[in-house]
């Protein structure tokens, strides 16, 4: 995944799924970094969509999805 979507917490590393229009946080485990991209060790499934910049984001926050 690119490096600006894991967040950094005290409580460790998560990433942002959306669910009913907010922020929904998932602990991961890190693993190479390559590049600009880390690779997940654990903490995801195949269809899980997550936000590509976590950058100031939180849990719970109300998120708009804007089409491309």
């Amino acid at each position: 995944v690119p490096l600006s979507a894991i967040k950094i917490t005290p409580e460790g590393s998560i990433v942002f799924t959306i669910t009913n229009g907010a922020l929904v946080s998932h602990p991961v485990i890190l693993g190479a970094l390559r590049g600009s991209k880390v690779e997940i060790a654990s903490g995801l499934t195949a269809d899980m969509q997550i936000v590509e910049d976590a950058r100031g984001l939180k849990e719970g926050q109300e998120v708009t999805i804007q089409a491309e």
